[in-house]
């Protein structure tokens, strides 16, 4: 019991000092920038085409996890991940967005 104990309070003081620390400023459309050359080196019309995607596909996917967000049902979340399983009814083309 008390190794428990001693561990549960180790990790109350990981969680207190990673939350003091600030954490950096990452834009994804930064990343995007300096990686799509990287992954395109000679393909100037595949670099446009992925950053093209990006700027279309980002916004829907911030779009649609809000609104189905804002319909799901969640159940409590598991203790252990910080995870929890949503339920979200609708017709499967409203879903697939």
């Amino acid at each position: 019991m008390r190794g428990q104990i001693v561990w549960i309070e180790s990790r109350e003081q990981a969680l207190t000092a990673a939350k003091a620390t600030p954490l950096p400023k990452v834009g994804l459309a930064d990343v995007l920038r300096d990686i799509v050359p990287v992954v395109f080196p000679s393909a100037p019309e595949r670099r446009g085409g992925l950053r093209a995607a990006w700027n279309v596909l980002s916004s829907d996917a911030h779009a649609l996890y809000w609104e189905m967000e804002s319909r799901a049902i969640f159940q409590p979340a598991n203790r252990t991940t910080g995870l929890s399983t949503g339920f979200l009814s609708g017709r499967i083309d409203e879903l697939a967005g």
